[in-house]
C-alpha cells in the first residue's frame, strides 16, 4: 500500500566512489596472469584491433579471478592484487565509453558494468525504519534527487543507509528503461551533497519498521497548499 502524498526527504552523508588511474607497467619477473591483463590493456588501445569489447571484459575477468585466487594461496602479494584490480578498473571503465546505449546488443554490458562501478552513496536514514517493504518485499519506490536537476547525472550509484546491517542497501531503482540495479545521480559535491527524495513510500512503512539501530524517529512535516 503506497501513500501518494508521503514523502521522505535525506541528505547524503559520503560517498564512496571508484577512481581511474592506470597503473605503471608490471616488472618483467611478474606473474603470468599480471602480464596477461597488462597485454590486453594494451591490445585495447591499438589503432583497428579487432576484438570485441566483451573479449577484453571477459580475458581481464579470467586473469583477475586468478590472481584473487592467487592471492588466497598466497602466491600474490597484497600489492599484486591491487594493482590488477586498479587495473581491472580501468579497462571497465575503457570498455563503458565506448559502449552506445542506443545499441541493444550492447545494453547487457552496460547493465553489467554500471552495477560494477556504481558509486555507494551513505544516505542519512534507516531503510528497515523508513522503507521496510523495498527490503522485505522488494517493493519499488521512486528516487529522485532534489538538487542538481541542472546538471546532466553522468555517474550512477547505489543507495545504502547508515545503519550496522549490510543489507541496508536498496537494491532496484525505477528508470526509464524499466528496473535497474543503480541510479543516475549527478557528479557528487562534498561541500554540497544533494538531498534526496524518496516517493511513494507508502502507509504503514514506520509502524513496521518500529525503532532500528536506536535510530530517533524520523521528523515529520504536514505541508498544506
Amino acid at each position: 500500500v503506497t501513500a501518494h502524498h508521503t514523502v521522505l526527504v535525506s541528505n547524503i552523508i559520503g560517498v564512496e566512489r571508484n577512481e581511474y588511474t592506470v597503473p605503471t607497467a608490471p616488472a618483467e619477473d611478474a606473474p603470468r596472469a599480471l602480464q596477461s591483463m597488462w597485454e590486453t590493456w594494451q591490445e585495447m588501445h591499438e589503432p583497428g584491433t579487432r576484438r570485441s569489447l566483451r573479449e577484453w571484459l571477459h580475458d581481464s575477468q579470467m586473469d583477475l579471478h586468478d590472481i584473487h585466487i592467487g592471492y588466497s594461496s598466497g602466491t600474490f602479494s597484497l600489492q599484486e592484487r591491487a594493482w590488477a584490480e586498479q587495473l581491472y578498473l580501468s579497462m571497465c571503465h575503457e570498455v563503458q565509453k565506448q559502449l552506445d546505449p542506443q545499441n541493444r546488443a550492447h545494453r547487457p554490458i552496460i547493465d553489467e558494468l554500471q552495477e560494477r562501478m556504481a558509486d555507494k552513496m551513505y544516505v542519512n536514514f534507516s531503510l528497515f525504519q523508513s522503507m521496510p517493504d523495498a527490503w522485505g518485499i522488494d517493493q519499488l519506490f521512486p528516487v529522485l534527487p532534489l538538487e542538481g536537476l541542472d546538471q546532466v547525472p553522468e555517474r550512477r550509484a547505489v543507495l545504502l543507509d547508515i545503519t550496522c546491517d549490510s543489507d541496508g542497501a536498496i537494491d532496484h531503482y525505477i528508470d526509464g528503461d524499466g528496473i535497474a540495479t543503480t541510479m543516475p545521480m549527478p557528479e557528487y559535491d562534498p561541500e554540497n551533497p544533494p538531498m534526496l527524495g524518496f516517493f511513494m513510500v507508502g502507509a504503514y512503512q514506520e509502524i513496521l519498521g518500529n525503532m532500528h539501530n536506536l535510530f530517533g524517529d524520523t521528523e515529520a512535516v504536514d505541508v498544506f497548499v
